[in-house]
């Protein structure tokens, strides 16, 4: 099983009321978990998080995996709660079969509150990160 065939699964079922998906082809499986909707992911247990503007965005998962806000290699994370983001800046990580893929700011802005908890599933498009974009 190659990332094409996880990736049009996950285009093919994002969207409808499927939770959760288990798919076996031969020797590999891949059990894929999709929340309901964005507000039934649980958020960051950071007691003092950032409330964002009303026009905020969000910073989504680009692929199905596990979030780490932080590489496995480094205690500290790559951005907190309230810093200035640049657009193309890196801010986590989605561990995709043992490969770690970037997740990256949409546009400039300021970092709002986690929407995930970092180690947690993350499916395709899921919301990582609330974004206040920067005024232009």
């Amino acid at each position: 099983m190659n990332f094409e065939t996880i990736e049009n699964l996950v285009r093919r079922l994002e969207g409808s009321s499927i939770v959760e998906c288990e798919y076996e082809n031969g020797t590999s499986s891949v059990l894929l978990q999709f929340a309901p909707t964005a507000q039934a992911v649980a958020p960051c247990s950071d007691p003092s998080p950032v409330t964002p503007e009303p026009a905020a965005l969000t910073i989504d998962s680009p692929a199905v995996g596990r979030f780490f806000a932080r590489h496995p290699l480094d205690a500290n994370p790559l951005v907190a709660t309230g810093d200035r983001v640049k657009q193309g800046q890196q801010v986590g990580f989605i561990e995709v079969v043992e490969v770690l893929r970037p997740v990256n700011a949409p546009c400039d802005g300021w970092l709002g509150a986690a929407q995930l908890a970092d180690g947690a599933l993350a499916g395709y498009g899921t919301a990582l990160f609330a974004l206040v974009p920067a005024e232009s």
